[in-house]
């Protein structure tokens, strides 16, 4: 696996960044959730809570992605979920409140072992008992195995699989590498629908000088530049996953503003949300 541009420790400081932006946002337990991090020494790298804060119209970006997936996942009906790199999202503990709901996430081992630390907080504050339907799995997702191991788990009925936030961390052999073992899994269940908002294109970051500006610094910051995992563009997404069997409908992030809280919150002009929003693209696919 390559270590500079691919998925591995170096970038699970970006899980915490997001947790933060979720706090503007009614996404339920993000405020709770940052907390139980902050207490438990899981503070998120100073630089990184920095650029949340210098960049507050990319807040909306992270609650529109969010609530777009969750849309998708009740309209399947489907009641299996696999959500990799999940990082400190909620939407597992909200979901297995659904004990006919099997939910597994997957991630590095550091991660994961503060995300049971978040999970357990969140069932004391709660007053709540573990979710038995709640699978919490340690593995990297770039490793075929991790992801079939989900199967321990699962009934052989559809699954929704999940990821956010991730494919532009992964290389190109790590992501025909991930795309391969979730079309397997996903065979392996009879059907299902994987969802992923992590459409970013080479394009659109050429498009400005300030968005190019913005890479520039993330990659003196991070040791490492996303921009050669990016698709070329959005021709280029759809016959990446399309070359693999997957059938591809896209819906445009902008779909969700009106359930939208954090721009108000954070009083962002109306125009300057739909700009970043529209700009944004979810994949739903299908085998």
């Amino acid at each position: 696996m390559n270590t500079g541009t691919s998925f591995n420790g170096k970038i699970s400081f970006t899980a915490d960044g997001v947790a933060y932006r979720r706090t503007f946002t009614d996404i339920p337990y993000s405020k709770e959730i940052f907390e139980i991090l902050k207490q438990h020494g899981g503070m998120m790298d100073p630089k990184e809570k920095q650029r949340a804060v210098a960049m507050p119209q990319l807040i909306p970006m992270f609650e529109a992605r969010y609530l777009l997936t969750d849309q998708e996942l009740k309209k399947s009906g489907i009641k299996q979920v696999l959500e990799l790199a999940s990082g400190l999202s909620p939407r597992g503990f909200i979901w297995a409140d659904d004990l006919d709901v099997q939910y597994v996430e997957i991630d590095l081992p550091e991660k994961m072992a503060m995300k049971r630390t978040v999970v357990n907080e969140l069932h004391c504050l709660n007053g709540t008992n573990g979710y038995d339907n709640l699978h919490l799995l340690e593995g990297n997702i770039t490793q075929r195995q991790d992801i079939l191991d989900s199967n321990i788990y699962l009934e052989h009925e559809p699954l929704f699989v999940i990821c956010e936030g991730l494919l532009r961390y992964l290389d190109w052999k790590d992501k025909e590498s991930l795309v391969v073992a979730v079309r397997d899994t996903i065979h392996l269940h009879g059907g299902g629908i994987w969802t992923t908002p992590d459409i970013e294109l080479l394009s659109d970051v050429n498009a400005t000088p300030e968005s190019t500006a913005r890479y520039d610094m993330m990659a003196r910051e991070w040791g490492f530049d996303v921009r050669p995992n990016l698709f070329k563009d959005m021709e280029h997404a759809v016959e990446f996953f399309e070359a693999f069997g997957f059938k591809v409908t896209q819906h445009c992030q902008l779909e969700m503003i009106d359930q939208l809280v954090s721009p108000k919150r954070l009083g962002l002009p109306d125009e300057n949300v739909r700009q970043q929003l529209g700009m944004r693209t979810s994949f739903v696919m299908t085998l």
